[in-house]
C-alpha cells in the first residue's frame, strides 16, 4: 500500500512503538493447567484453500496440550465436491485433531455452531469464523481468562485480512456495540477525553482485559458449561445476524461479563458482501432482531420497532422458552444494562438536557471511566472546488458504505452536506466519514481516529479565534477529468517543515487538480452559512513549484504530472491524518521523495 524504503519503515516502527503494546504481551507467563479447547469452525461454500488456511494456521499456533481438536462444521454446502475434497485433505496429511462434521440439512450459522459445540470434548469452546488466521500466542490469553472466571467470556482483537491480497494488518483497539435498528459497530477508543480510556491511560493497562457492550460474534471463547448453563445459542434464530447482539446481551444481563483480550489476535477476511443469503429468501437479520428485541429489551424494544416499520407482520416464531431462561437464571433488565453496561448509548428521545446530565454522570462514573460515544459537531460544510460550482457527494446513496465520491454541480442536500467532529470527522449527512480507499476515498464507518485537526480559518478576510473551533483539514484529494475523486499524498508542512512560518492559522493541504497541462485547480473547505466562501489563496497559473499563500503560512511543494510532492528531508517524520485501507487505522509517513499514494 505504501512505499517500502527504510525511513518509512522507520516512520512507521515510531509510530507502533508509542502506540502499540504488543511487545508487552510477550513478557507475560500463563499458567501450565490451562484448559483445553474445541475449536468450532463452521462454513458454509468457503473456498477449499482459504479454509485449509484457517485449518493449518491453528494447528500451527497452537500448543498441542491445549488443543483436543478441532470441529469443521460443513453447513450442507453445495459447491460440488467441497465435502469429498475436505475429507480427503483430512485423510491424506492425518490430521487427527480434525474432525469433519455435517448435519443432514442447511442449519444457518447459529445452529451448526450448536450442533458442533453439543460435540465438543474440551472445556472450553472457541468458535471461529472459516476465513481466519490465528496470530501467534493467541489462544493462551483467552484460556487464562477464562480459568480465572468461568463466567469470563473473551474475544481476541480481530485484526484484517485483505481479502484481494491476502495482506495481513493490525487493527487498532476496539470494543464492540450497536444502535436502535440493532446493528453491531465498532468503537474506538480516542485519547480526546481523559475519562475514555480510563484504566487505559497507561502503556501497561493496554494488555490487560477490556469491557465490551456486545461482541462481533465470529470469534469468541466460552467455558463450554457456562456456555451450556447460559442457554447456549437461541436456536429459534435463522441462518445468520442478530446471534451476536442476543448472547451478548445475555451474557452481561444474566450475569457474566464480555471482554476483549489485547494480547489475542486473529486475522479476519472481510469481505466486500457476504457470498450467501437465505435459502427462502427471508429477512433472517430481522426475523432474529424482533426475537432479540422481544426477549431481551423490555420496552426499549419500541426504539427497534419504530425504526423498522416493516416488522409489524413478520413471524419471528415461539420465544416462550427464552422468556422462561431468562426467568430461571434471573437476569437483570434491559434498563439496568443501559445503565451499568452500556450508559453511552444515546436514547432517541434523549433531549439536549438529558444528554448533558448523561455524559456528565458517564465523566465521573467509576464502574466504567474507559468509553464515550458523544458525538459533538463543530461545522457544517460543502467541499466545493474553487472557481466552480462543483461539490463533493457521493457516487451512490449517502447511506451506502464503500461508495466513492464525485463532482457534481452544488445543492443544499445531504448527499453534499458534511460535518465536521470533535473527534476529527468529516461526516456526509452525520452517516458515513470520509476514508481513504485503494485508489480513491469512500465512504465508511466512523472510526475516530483523527482525519483533521483543528486550526483558525480565515473566512471572508476575518480570522476566526481558536475558541471558534473551526478546522483546517489535513486530507488531500485530486480530481479526474471525468468527475471521479481519486487520492495523492499533498502533505501540509503543519509548523514543522522549513517553509512554515505560521504561527496563528494551521497550514492547510490543498490537492491540485489538473484540468490541462499547465492549469492547476485547488479545492478548499467551504462554509454553507457564508455564501460558500472561506479562503482567499493566491498561486500562479504556471509555474514548475507552486506557492500556495494562506496568512502567514507559507508551505512550497513540487508539482510532476497531478502529483505533490514535500520538499523536506527523507528522513523527517511528520503525520497525515489519512487511514490505513483495511481498517482505517491512522498512520503516520516520512516525507519521502518519492510519491507516497495510497
Amino acid at each position: 500500500v505504501l512505499n517500502s524504503t527504510s525511513s518509512f519503515k522507520e516512520c512507521l516502527m515510531l509510530f507502533f512503538s508509542k502506540n502499540v503494546f504488543l511487545f508487552r504481551c510477550q513478557d507475560i507467563k500463563y499458567r501450565d493447567d490451562l484448559p483445553s479447547a474445541s475449536i468450532v469452525v463452521c462454513f458454509y461454500n468457503e473456498h477449499f484453500r482459504t479454509l485449509l488456511r484457517t485449518v493449518h494456521s491453528i494447528l500451527n499456533r497452537t500448543p498441542g496440550q491445549l488443543l483436543n481438536e478441532i470441529l469443521l462444521i460443513d453447513d450442507y454446502s453445495n459447491i460440488p465436491n467441497l465435502h469429498e475434497d475436505v475429507a480427503k485433505y483430512i485423510k491424506e496429511k492425518s490430521l487427527t485433531k480434525v474432525k469433519l462434521l455435517k448435519p443432514e440439512r442447511r442449519e444457518g450459522l447459529v445452529r451448526a455452531r450448536l450442533f458442533g459445540a453439543r460435540r465438543a470434548q474440551g472445556k472450553v469452546l472457541v468458535f471461529l469464523d472459516s476465513h481466519i488466521e490465528v496470530n501467534v500466542g493467541w489462544i493462551e490469553p483467552l484460556l487464562s481468562r477464562i480459568r480465572e472466571k468461568q463466567t469470563n467470556v473473551v474475544m481476541p482483537i480481530i485484526d484484517i485480512i485483505n481479502a484481494d491480497t491476502f495482506t495481513y494488518s493490525s487493527s487498532p483497539l476496539v470494543r464492540g456495540g450497536f444502535n436502535w435498528g440493532l446493528h453491531f459497530k465498532w468503537e474506538e477508543f480516542t485519547q480526546s477525553k481523559p475519562y475514555i480510556l480510563g484504566t487505559l491511560d497507561k502503556k501497561e493497562d493496554f494488555v490487560k482485559p477490556i469491557k465490551s457492550p456486545t461482541m462481533a460474534g465470529g470469534l469468541f471463547t466460552i467455558d463450554k458449561k457456562y456456555f451450556t448453563d447460559i442457554g447456549e445459542y437461541d436456536a429459534g434464530m435463522n441462518i445468520w445476524g442478530g446471534e451476536n447482539l442476543e448472547i451478548s446481551f445475555r451474557i452481561w444481563m444474566c450475569g457474566g461479563s464480555l471482554e476483549l483480550i489485547p494480547c489475542s489476535r486473529v486475522g479476519h477476511i472481510f469481505r466486500h458482501r457476504r457470498p450467501y443469503g437465505s435459502p427462502d429468501g427471508q429477512d433472517t437479520m430481522l426475523h432474529n432482531s424482533l426475537r432479540v428485541a422481544y426477549v431481551w429489551m423490555d420496552d426499549y424494544k419500541e426504539y427497534f420497532l419504530s425504526q423498522r416499520k416493516d416488522s409489524q407482520n413478520i413471524d419471528f416464531g415461539d420465544i416462550s422458552s427464552r422468556l422462561q431462561l431468562r426467568r430461571e437464571l434471573k437476569c437483570h433488565d434491559f434498563d439496568w444494562y443501559l445503565k451499568n453496561v452500556y450508559p453511552e448509548l444515546t436514547l432517541p428521545t434523549d433531549d439536549e438536557d438529558n444528554l448533558k446530565k448523561k455524559w456528565s454522570a458517564i465523566e465521573h462514573d467509576k464502574y466504567q471511566p474507559w468509553h464515550s460515544r458523544k458525538r459533538n459537531y463543530l461545522g457544517q460544510y460543502h467541499i466545493k472546488l474553487s472557481n466552480t460550482s462543483l461539490c463533493i457527494q457521493s457516487s451512490t446513496d449517502f447511506k451506502t458504505k464503500g461508495s466513492s465520491l464525485i463532482l457534481k454541480p452544488c445543492v443544499r442536500s445531504k448527499s453534499q452536506m458534511w460535518f465536521a467532529t470533535d473527534k476529527n470527522e468529516l461526516v456526509l449527512a452525520q452517516l458515513l466519514c470520509l476514508q481513504a480507499g485503494k485508489l480513491s476515498p469512500i465512504l465508511y464507518k466512523c472510526h475516530e481516529m483523527g482525519e483533521i485537526k483543528n486550526g483558525d480559518i480565515k473566512e471572508e478576510g476575518q480570522v476566526h479565534s481558536e475558541n471558534t473551533k473551526a478546522l483546517t483539514y489535513f486530507t488531500s484529494i485530486a480530481f479526474e477529468l471525468n468527475g471521479r475523486i481519486v487520492q495523492s499524498i499533498c502533505e501540509c508542512a503543519a509548523g514543522k517543515g522549513p517553509k512554515a512560518v505560521c504561527k496563528h492559522m494551521a497550514c492547510v493541504c490543498y490537492a491540485i487538480l489538473r484540468f490541462k497541462e499547465h492549469s492547476e485547480w485547488l479545492i478548499k473547505m467551504t462554509p454553507t452559512k457564508n455564501k460558500q466562501k472561506m479562503m482567499k489563496l493566491n498561486y500562479p497559473k504556471k509555474a514548475e513549484n507552486l506557492t500556495f499563500e494562506i496568512q502567514k503560512c507559507n508551505v512550497t511543494i513540487r508539482k510532476r504530472g497531478n502529483m505533490c510532492f514535500d520538499p523536506r528531508p527523507a528522513n523527517t517524520c511528520s503525520p497525515v491524518y489519512w487511514s490505513d485501507i483495511v481498517r482505517n487505522r491512522v498512520i503516520n509517513y516520512c516525507s519521502l521523495e518519492k510519491t507516497v499514494r495510497y
